[in-house]
C-alpha cells in the first residue's frame, strides 16, 4: 500500500501569527529624539498600536506594495561576518544614552602594541 502524500503545510492567518503592536506615536517619536530612529518625513514609520497585525497603508501607493530591489539575497552572510562570545566581564547593560567619550580612545600606542597591531594587520 502506497502512502498518501503529506497535505502541504498551509500558513496561519495573519491575526494568529502576530503579536498586537504597542508600541504607540509617543514611544516612536523618543526614538527619533535618541537619533535611533529617522524621522517620520524620512522612513515613513507609523505606529501599529492596536492593530492585529501591520498592514500596508495602500492608500499612499496605489494598492500596490513597496517594491525593493537588492543587490543580492545576502544568502552566504556568514563568508562574510563572523560573531564573537561575549566573555565575562562582557559588554555594559544596554541604555539609549549617547556613548560617554573615554580618554583611552585618544592615547597612542605603544611601540609594542604596534607590533601587535602590525602583527595583526599581516593576518588580515
Amino acid at each position: 500500500m502506497l502512502n498518501a502524500p503529506a497535505a502541504a503545510a498551509v500558513a496561519p492567518a495573519p491575526e494568529l501569527a502576530w503579536s498586537q503592536g504597542t508600541l504607540t506615536e509617543a514611544d516612536i517619536e523618543a526614538l527619533v529624539e535618541h537619533g535611533l530612529l529617522p524621522e517620520n518625513s524620512i522612513s515613513g514609520w507609523k505606529s501599529c498600536t492596536g492593530e492585529a497585525f501591520p498592514l500596508e497603508d495602500w492608500t499612499e501607493t496605489g494598492g500596490k506594495y513597496h517594491v525593493a530591489v537588492f543587490k543580492d539575497s545576502n544568502k552566504k552572510w556568514a563568508e562574510e561576518w563572523f560573531v564573537v562570545a561575549n566573555p565575562s566581564p562582557g559588554l555594559p547593560p544596554y541604555t539609549v544614552l549617547p556613548p560617554v567619550p573615554n580618554a583611552k580612545w585618544e592615547e597612542k600606542l605603544t611601540e609594542e602594541e604596534m607590533v601587535e597591531v602590525e602583527v595583526l594587520l599581516a593576518e588580515l
